[in-house]
């Protein structure tokens, strides 16, 4: 089984959703998106069942990421999500 955190939840995150979804061994175990109304329309349209504000707090859920996020906080999602290396 795949788990997947979808990061973002615009139009191209909602494509993303149903594309996952349709997949068999894919399950989307969480939606993160800063703004809470948002986030809660499409964790409801998609049947996913948690939802977070900022990857730090989704981020103990996921072996992988699908990141549809919009242009302007794509590269600072992408900071937070990069793997830090260990001195």
């Amino acid at each position: 089984m795949v788990r997947l955190l979808v990061i973002g939840t615009g139009g191209m995150a909602a494509n993303h959703a149903r594309a996952f979804a349709a997949m068999p061994g894919v399950e989307l175990v969480g939606g993160v998106d800063p703004r809470p109304e948002p986030l809660a329309a499409f964790n409801a349209e998609h049947g996913i069942a948690r939802g977070f504000a900022s990857l730090g707090a989704g981020g103990r859920l996921k072996p992988g990421t699908a990141l549809p996020a919009p242009a302007p906080v794509f590269p600072r999602w992408v900071e937070e999500e990069a793997p830090k290396e260990q001195g």
